[in-house]
């Protein structure tokens, strides 16, 4: 019995103490309103003060820029363009990144800041270049500690199967002056990489070579073809014993045929983004990231009203 009647003084006590809170700000706030009516004169000279030194410093202001560039890196050249940003974060520290001698490229270049590279996951890019019975896939999949990521992406997935992802991201940040042109003059600079330059020639070679020998491959599948119609036309019984001797299988070739004209489109659709080894596929805007602290014509008002009211609080404490 003493119990709850303790309890109930003790919420008796937090609801007075809860009202008397709440009259004292009903006081404050109307003090406070008095006081602004008192003052509205200083107040709105403050206000448009603010306004216009916001202005002022927005008009002045030089932000820096951003872009997200959906890149094609081709050839397999991943881990190489990799290297070359990581390389090029550390020129940019240096002050070194913009020193090819080419007075219009460095130029664009001293306008760049930090970059990053982050690879596109795509699970199907991965499983479509293994076997499903290829003990490599199973053995990296079975090893491969997931780590799962704020934005839901999985670390370890990432950085393991990094080389064998087509598409990725390109994080740049630039300077106030920076266009599109620079972006356009960074991702030249890149692929002007001696290495990706080697790489670029024997890539384009080797699939030249690739897409000629699947055409041939499947021209002399066709000549095979029409030997074989040819043979069914005849009534001679020799030629259908010829081809059952020789375990002709009409199915397979077929097969075979529909496998390699798959490969060719695969391979002529890659020739098109092969122009170099780093593609920008999206053609991205710079924009600038604002913040609410970038709005300055709306918070150096009201900065300039708190410092107001503060002064005012503290000359109240200060004389009562």
């Amino acid at each position: 019995m003493a119990e709850n009647n303790q309890q109930e003084i003790d919420l008796l006590f937090f609801v007075q103490k809860l009202n008397n809170a709440f009259k004292r700000g009903v006081v404050l706030l109307y003090n406070g309103l008095l006081f602004a009516k008192r003052n509205w004169i200083i107040l709105l000279v403050l206000i448009l003060a603010g306004v216009g030194y916001g202005y002022y410093a927005e008009s002045n202001a030089k932000p820096s820029k951003k872009a997200q560039v959906l890149v094609r890196i081709n050839f397999g050249a991943v881990h190489d363009v990799y290297s070359i940003v990581a390389n090029a974060n550390n020129e940019i520290a240096s002050g070194t990144f913009a020193d090819t001698g080419d007075s219009e490229m460095d130029k664009e270049l001293n306008r760049v800041g930090a970059m990053e590279l982050t690879p596109i996951i795509n699970i199907k890019e991965i499983l479509d270049k293994y076997d499903s019975n290829d003990r490599r896939l199973e053995g990296i999949v079975k090893n491969l500690d997931f780590e799962f990521e704020e934005e839901g992406e999985f670390a370890a997935l990432s950085e393991t199967f990094r080389s064998e992802y087509k598409y990725h991201y390109l994080d740049v940040s630039f300077s106030h002056s920076a266009t599109t042109e620079t972006l356009e003059k960074l991702i030249e600079h890149i692929n002007q990489t001696p290495i990706l330059q080697e790489t670029r020639e024997n890539g384009i070679k080797s699939m030249q070579e690739g897409i000629t020998s699947t055409k041939e491959t499947i021209e002399q599948i066709n000549g095979v073809l029409e030997s074989y119609n040819a043979s069914e036309k005849s009534s001679g019984p020799q030629a259908q014993l010829y081809v059952v001797d020789k375990n002709f299988n009409i199915s397979e070739i077929f097969k075979n045929k529909v496998s390699l004209q798959k490969q060719l489109e695969d391979m002529q659709r890659d020739m098109v983004y092969a122009k170099e080894v780093v593609v920008n596929v999206n053609k991205p805007s710079l924009y600038i990231e604002e913040g609410i602290l970038s709005k300055k014509m709306l918070v150096y008002p009201i900065l300039l009203v708190f410092i107001f009211f503060g002064l005012a609080l503290m000359r109240s404490a200060y004389f009562s």
